[in-house]
Formats: C-alpha cells, structure tokens, sequence
C-alpha cells in the first residue's frame, strides 16, 4: 500500500543525495582506470527524529505511518526537506515538450517567456514519477521554452505534456531494511531514525 510521507512533525536532520551505479576498475600497474557507468542511479534519503512527544497526534501519525510500511514491503512517496523550494523562480507552468526524451537532459515549455534564472544548479524537480537534480542555470526564451539539465538520466521518457513539479518534488521510496523507522522510547518522548531507498 502506497502512502505519502507525514507533513509533520518535522525531521531534526536530512540526508538526502544521489548514489551514482558506476564501477571503476583501477589498473595495478599505471592507476589508470576504466570507469563503467550503468543504469540505476538510486536516491538515498536518511531522516532523524529526536525527543518527540509520544502523546501527540502527528506523532502517533508518523509512528503509525512507519508501521504501516512493513519494513522495505510498502512504498512511499517522499521529499527532501532541505530543498522543498528551488533556489530559481520557477516562474510559469513548465511542461514536457515532446514525448521520447532520454538522456540527461529534457525539452519543456509553459515557463514565463525571457526569464532568467528560472531553476539553478541543486534545485529539484520531478516529472513522470522520476526525481531530478538540475546542473546548470535554466533559463527561457521569448516562448517561454527551456532546456533542463540534470541528474540522474532519464530512466523511462515521459509524456508529451507531463507536468513538471518544483515545490516539494517527490518520487517513491522503501525503508531500506525491516529494523528502519523502529522507534526509541525515552519515558514520554521518542527518536525516530531511517534509511529510505528510491523505489524503482
């Protein structure tokens, strides 16, 4: 069962970042080495509670929502909550211009026409379900048409049209193991602590 992560109360720590699927083969005799990139890079999000009050409704929510989750078996979308808002001004209503797009990069339109600065390098977004960090300064035309760079690349093209999310960008996750979310009683107060992976 899918659920959406808690609104509050909010995490006392966030580690949120991309863990790249590459190996590097480094050679014995020169330290020359042969870096093999593969498919599924894979978001790592790690969040602390600390001295919460048990009594307290959205408390007993979150603990009920980790529960819920059965360890790694039910899935949930989540957010990082150090950069719920772009750094740019995201002015407009960005859409995916063009179906088929792969890569890392991707073709929009909907944004306010000769803007600069609409996104800058570490802002989020989220389109068809998939998660993105932008590299680099994303500015319009006169059309209101932009070009986003990013990372990780595109695991499956969206749609002609998709919708283009700024503020508080989601894809699904899993906790990483049964034992992730298991909270720890201190009299009336709790901590809470867990690995998420991103859940392809």
């Amino acid at each position: 069962m899918t659920g959406t992560f808690p609104t509050a109360p909010r995490p006392e720590s966030v580690e949120f970042h991309l863990e790249v699927n590459a190996k590097a083969i480094v050679s014995p005799f020169d330290r020359s080495a042969d870096v093999a990139e593969m498919a599924g890079d894979q978001w790592v999000a790690s969040l602390s509670f600390t001295r919460l009050r048990r009594a307290t409704a959205d408390v007993r929510a979150l603990l009920n929502f980790l529960s819920a989750r059965r360890g790694p078996i039910n899935n949930f979308f989540l957010w990082d909550h150090s950069r719920e808002s772009p750094q740019g001004s995201a002015l407009g209503a960005p859409l995916v211009n063009g179906a088929s797009q792969t890569g890392l990069s991707i073709v929009t339109d909907g944004w306010t026409a000769s803007e600069n600065g609409l996104l800058l390098p570490g802002d989020l977004i989220e389109f068809g379900g998939e998660l993105k960090e932008v590299t680099a300064q994303v500015d319009s035309d006169a059309f209101g048409d932009a070009t986003i760079a990013f990372v990780p690349p595109i695991r499956v093209s969206p749609a002609d049209d998709a919708a283009i999310a700024t503020s508080s960008p989601k894809t699904l996750f899993r906790l990483a193991t049964k034992d992730d979310g298991r909270p720890r009683h201190h009299g009336s107060l709790v901590d809470v602590q867990f690995t998420a992976l991103e859940d392809f």
